[in-house]
C-alpha cells in the first residue's frame, strides 16, 4: 500500500478484491489516511484509494477515478516521474549554459 504523499508505505495482505474496492488487512488501520493509493506490485496495479469502513486491523476501501481513469501502472508511473526529474534537470542545465 503506498500513501498518496508517497513518503510512507505500508504491508498490507488484500481480502475480496473486486472492481470497485478490496478489504484490506494492516497491522494497524489508524496509520492509514482516508486517501492512499493501493500499489499491488505483483500485478503492476496502481489506483487512488478512500476508506470507507475500519476496525483496528482491516480497511473496507472504494478505488477512486484518477485523471487517466482506475488503475494505472505502476511501473509506467514510476518512469514518467523519473523522465519529469531528468527533464528539469536537463532544462536547469542548459539555462546555466545560456546564462554564460
Amino acid at each position: 500500500m503506498r500513501f498518496i504523499t508517497r513518503d510512507s508505505t505500508l504491508g498490507c495482505r488484500i481480502r475480496n478484491l473486486s472492481e470497485t474496492g478490496a478489504r484490506v488487512q494492516v497491522t494497524n488501520s489508524y496509520w492509514v489516511p482516508d486517501l492512499f493509493e493501493l500499489e499491488i506490485a505483483y500485478h503492476d496495479i496502481r489506483v487512488p484509494a478512500k476508506v470507507v469502513w475500519r476496525t483496528a486491523e482491516e480497511l473496507g476501501i472504494r478505488f477512486e477515478a484518477n485523471r487517466r481513469g482506475m488503475m494505472t501502472s505502476a511501473k509506467q508511473e514510476e518512469k514518467v516521474i523519473q523522465l519529469k526529474a531528468e527533464r528539469e534537470r536537463l532544462q536547469q542545465r542548459v539555462r546555466e549554459l545560456t546564462e554564460e
